[in-house]
């Protein structure tokens, strides 16, 4: 996913250039971390792994040599090794910004995602501004089967930011899912109430189906008379009707059949 390149990208323009307490270390020490850094911006990968692991060797309690080093193994698809990088630099420093982020999506990648929503969830309790923690958190619960789960989590990241496509799309299909699961519960509890056929219609409408928008809405009419704004809807769709032809007289629909060629 591009994203995470575009997050990788941006942690190393951020995390790896010069961190609090660099300066104490050794020049050997600088250097390697410093040629680290420019060897994985530059995408030379291999080079960039040799210098952080060097550099962590040299001083092991300096976590952000192990991070930097998880996060050249996540670009070079290596998540075992990556996790096991972003494991030791959280027992360094255990609220490292990023670490539980990219933790979490090393899991994600591996299928592990109870673990990655541990991760994800711990890296949104300490950056709670972070768009990217909570996508990614709505991303592993999608995968993990809980859509209603995830769409809490896309909301906040939309709110963070709005205007990301990438949090956009997943928010919209976890939204998708929810609607689906809701009207495949409905359909099962009752598949003649009135709420059905409102719901088959306006799918119709959506899908410019007009004809058989009215022949639901004409049953859902029949089956609740009284209800507020089901007449208006039957009345707008046949003067959308009118110019084209005579509708067709209402008959029974299928709830699944019908749904299953529109998107709900």
């Amino acid at each position: 996913m591009n994203s995470v390149a575009a997050a990788t990208l941006a942690f190393c323009a951020l995390a790896v250039v010069c961190p609090p307490g660099l300066h104490a270390q050794t020049k050997t020490f600088e250097s390697l971390f410093r040629e680290g850094t420019e060897a994985m911006r530059a995408g030379n990968l291999d080079q960039a792994a040799q210098n952080f692991s060097a550099a962590a060797k040299m001083n092991p309690a300096f976590a952000e040599a192990s991070f930097n080093l998880g996060l050249v193994r996540m670009q070079q698809g290596q998540y075992e090794d990556a996790i096991s990088s972003f494991e030791h630099s959280l027992t360094l420093k255990p609220r490292l910004r990023g670490a539980h982020l990219f933790l979490g999506i090393a899991h994600y990648r591996r299928n592990e995602y109870d673990k990655a929503i541990t991760a994800l969830k711990r890296e949104t309790e300490i950056d709670p501004s972070n768009a990217q923690a909570f996508m990614w958190l709505g991303v592993s619960e999608l995968a993990k089967g809980d859509a209603f789960a995830a769409t809490a989590d896309l909301d906040k990241a939309t709110e963070l930011k709005p205007h990301d496509v990438d949090i956009l799309y997943h928010r919209g299909r976890a939204h998708m899912l929810v609607s689906k699961a809701s009207y495949e519960d409905m359909y099962k509890a009752d598949p003649n109430s009135w709420r059905v056929h409102q719901v088959l219609s306006q799918s119709y409408a959506d899908a410019d189906r007009v004809d058989d928008a009215i022949a639901e809405c004409q049953l859902a009419v029949n089956a609740r008379p009284n209800e507020p704004g089901l007449h208006e809807d039957y009345k707008r769709w046949l003067e959308q009707l009118a110019p084209f032809h005579v509708p067709p007289a209402p008959t029974p629909l299928n709830f699944t059949s019908a749904g299953s060629g529109v998107s709900m």
